[in-house]
């Protein structure tokens, strides 16, 4: 605590991308269309132009959002947006309102999209209750291209990145987007298309950075992107607009990791690299004047795709796996609005949502793939079950009440209702594919065990000579959960507000994974697993203790601007009831343990001058979860709650066509071990700091068109990023993956 309050002292001079308070700027992602001022909550509005400052061929929109978000977690470089999470909590991913989370949990939301095909984010932090599950820890609202007034507007987007060390085509990244948007009469149009080709990545130092294995990197990919838009409007008051969002990206490469030392070497042959794909469509109708209130109806339909690395396991027995994941999800979002008095709007909606998703795998030779030294994936088996399918079905109801108590006092109060229920079919767990394909080398290794001693006699005779799986059962799972809040804002001066904010979120477990290790009661697991130094227990659906995890939410923040001098602040708490724990026999237990997130946020700019601003940013918080023992609270990963980030920048228009940019961020170290019991410290993470700097040049040839030089990296520093850091914690030295170096970049842009 000691440490926030320090931190807070820094409030007077901290900052970065503040706004100034606006009546103009709308935030569509608390679906009523409320006021920048009528917000209580910290909110993060970044436009097109902000977005341009970080936005550089080769990088995706989850590098951007970590290197602009004072509380959000740092870049990854990495198609995985895993541990960028808001305030120490999971964040709810929104394209144009539309959900893009499901219930297996796989973190590429924010490598989902091109950035050339935004138009805006709105980030609103802390946990929300009108979106329902999956936002405990904040909304990010992506808001695509819009619609041009004229009757044929074009855009084209020519970009290219490269390499400092060594500068060759084979670090080369090129990026096109072409766009044309209009309006003909009562019809709105737009259509965007674009692609980008990324070669090889190379670190500080001039070496190939190797594809990381767990959860795939975006060196040698190619990646297409797609928006259709039509808008029709039947009248004044009432229109349609329907959409069609592409995405698809796959990862062709050669190069493999290999180790001591760490280095990337040609040879990969693997014919099913890494991809994505999602595609999205949904039909928006509006209606005003609809039995007294303003209607809106959402109706959406979205798939996705997902292919990871395949890499080797060693227990219980070898495998080397390879998943993909899928999902499917349809959904209602229903919403009136009414203005009951002139100081009193109610908002109130019913949403429905189908997720239906499923995760495959297969295997390849192991021999082959271990003489290979690691780089020929072949002999590829069939598919087998990774996990259970689940279909997901959810139903809401809510409510949203605005009030305006006095002139300068407005308050804001929410209620959801939700009942969740999840269908588990029936699968073959994998470890019972494992064991099975891998039996004959099981049973004659127990029984050289067995000869040498290893084992008590008479083991291999109790052993079947063929082994026989079973089938997990499925069964299924019923929630509901209940979630409010409530805020206030206060005018102190036209441009200057505070607000208190109290909001609840929840979240599912993410069941497929939770259950993919369960084992039946019948299998022969529960009896055979001592014999090779595990204990595994047997379980049903039925006897899965599985609920919504509530995360309540506090904050207290204030935002503004006097003269030359604006930005927003904020101290804040989260704390949630319950937590899951993944055991050594493969189950998993739902413990009422308490987790408790406290920090503060804080951003400041100044203009000096109209051709000069400046502005620093501080973020810093605490994560704890209470220990199962009782004994006290233990610090949770950085990769949960983010260590502590601050940054600065100088932007400098020196004439009407030239524009100088220079940011620099720096990420604090963060050391587990201060935090837990001597007995822990063999299980702490701790995460090494780094200092980086980015700059850009732009210059406008006219009000059409513009060319941007930019250079990432600038110190060509050498750092692992956090993400990389604890990836080569968790699944070894071959995900530590260096960063890139120092790179450059080019940009021209031309609306007509």
């Amino acid at each position: 605590m000691k440490s926030l309050l320090i931190s807070f002292a820094l409030l007077k001079s901290s900052l970065l991308f503040a706004q100034e308070v606006d009546e103009e700027i709308t935030v569509y992602a608390s679906r009523t269309q409320d006021a920048l001022s009528e917000t209580p909550a910290s909110v993060t509005i970044i436009d097109r132009k902000k977005l341009d400052k970080f936005d550089v061929p080769g990088e995706n929109l989850g590098t951007a959002l970590g290197k602009m978000l004072p509380g959000f977690g740092a870049p990854t470089e990495s198609v995985s947006n895993f541990g960028q999470t808001l305030r120490g909590r999971d964040v709810l991913i929104l394209i144009d309102g539309i959900p893009q989370m499901e219930n297996r949990q796989v973190s590429r939301q924010l490598n989902n999209i091109k950035t050339e095909s935004i138009e805006r984010i709105e980030v609103i932090s802390g946990a929300n209750a009108i979106y329902g599950a999956g936002a405990p820890g904040g909304i990010i609202n992506i808001i695509t291209k819009g619609y041009r007034d004229e009757l044929a507007g074009f855009e084209t987007y020519l970009g290219t990145s490269f390499a400092s060390n060594p500068i060759s085509h084979l670090s080369q990244t090129y990026n096109v987007q072409e766009s044309v948007s209009g309006t003909l009469g009562v019809l709105q149009y737009l259509a965007s298309v674009g692609g980008e080709w990324r070669n090889n990545r190379f670190d500080s130092s001039g070496n190939v950075i190797a594809p990381e294995p767990a959860q795939t990197s975006r060196s040698d990919t190619d990646t297409l992107d797609a928006l259709v838009k039509l808008k029709y409007h039947f009248s004044q008051s009432s229109s349609a607009e329907l959409s069609y969002e592409h995405f698809s990206e796959k990862q062709n490469t050669d190069y493999v990791v290999q180790l001591n030392p760490y280095r990337a070497e040609t040879g990969l042959d693997l014919e099913e690299q890494p991809a994505s794909r999602r595609d999205q469509i949904a039909l928006n109708y509006v209606q005003k004047e609809f039995l007294g209130h303003n209607l809106s109806v959402l109706g959406y339909f979205r798939q996705r795709d997902l292919t990871f690395f395949p890499f080797a396991l060693t227990k219980p027995v070898p495998i080397v796996n390879q998943s993909r994941t899928y999902a499917e999800v349809s959904g209602i979002k229903a919403t009136m609005q009414k203005q009951i008095t002139s100081d009193i709007d109610m908002t109130w909606g019913l949403d429905l949502e189908r997720d239906k998703g499923k995760q495959r795998a297969h295997s390849y030779d192991q021999l082959r793939y271990e003489i290979s030294g690691s780089k020929t994936y072949s002999g590829k088996s069939a598919d087998y079950d990774y996990g259970p399918a689940i279909d997901t079905d959810k139903a809401a109801l809510f409510t949203q009440f605005k009030a305006k108590i006095t002139e300068g006092l407005k308050s804001k109060f929410g209620l959801r209702y939700e009942q969740i229920s999840q269908k588990v079919h029936d699968f073959t767990p994998p470890l019972e594919t494992a064991i099975s394909k891998n039996w004959p080398i099981l049973y004659a290794g127990v029984a050289q065990k067995e000869a040498a001693g290893d084992v008590r006699p008479g083991t291999t005779a109790s052993l079947p000579r063929q082994y026989r799986y079973d089938n997990f059962q499925g069964g299924t799972l019923d929630y509901d959960a209940w979630a409010t809040n409530l805020g206030f804002t206060y005018d102190l001066t036209p441009k200057n507000l505070v607000f208190f904010n109290y909001s609840q979120g929840y979240e599912l477990g993410d069941t497929a994974r939770l259950m993919r290790d369960a084992v039946a009661t019948n299998s022969l697991i529960p009896t055979i697993s001592p014999v090779f130094g595990l204990n595994i227990n047997a379980t049903t659906v039925d006897g899965l203790d599985l609920q919504t995890i509530k995360t309540s939410s506090y904050e207290l923040g204030w935002r503004g601007s006097l003269d030359r001098i604006f930005g927003n602040a904020a101290l804040y708490y989260n704390e949630s009831d319950k937590v899951y724990q993944f055991n050594s026999d493969f189950t998993v237990d739902l413990l009422n343990l308490k987790k408790r997130v406290y920090g503060m946020e804080a951003e400041v700019g100044v203009r000096p001058t109209d051709d000069l601003t400046l502005g620093v940013s501080h973020s810093r918080a605490k994560g704890e979860a209470r220990r199962a023992e009782g004994s006290g609270w233990a610090a949770v990963s950085g990769m949960e709650v983010s260590p502590p980030k601050s940054a600065a920048y100088v932007d400098y228009l020196y004439n009407a066509d030239l524009r100088f940019n220079l940011q620099a961020q720096h990420l604090a170290p963060y050391n587990k071990e201060d935090d837990l019991n001597p007995n822990d410290r063999k299980t702490a993470l701790d995460l090494h700091e780094y200092f980086l700097m980015d700059t850009n040049l732009d210059y406008a040839f006219s009000e059409a068109s513009s060319l941007k030089f930019a250079v990432n990296n600038l110190l060509n520093r050498r750092y692992k990023t956090l993400f990389h850091q604890w990836a080569e914690f968790t699944y070894g030295e071959a995900s530590g993956a260096p960063a890139e170096g120092r790179r450059f970049s080019l940009v021209y842009r031309h609306v007509y």
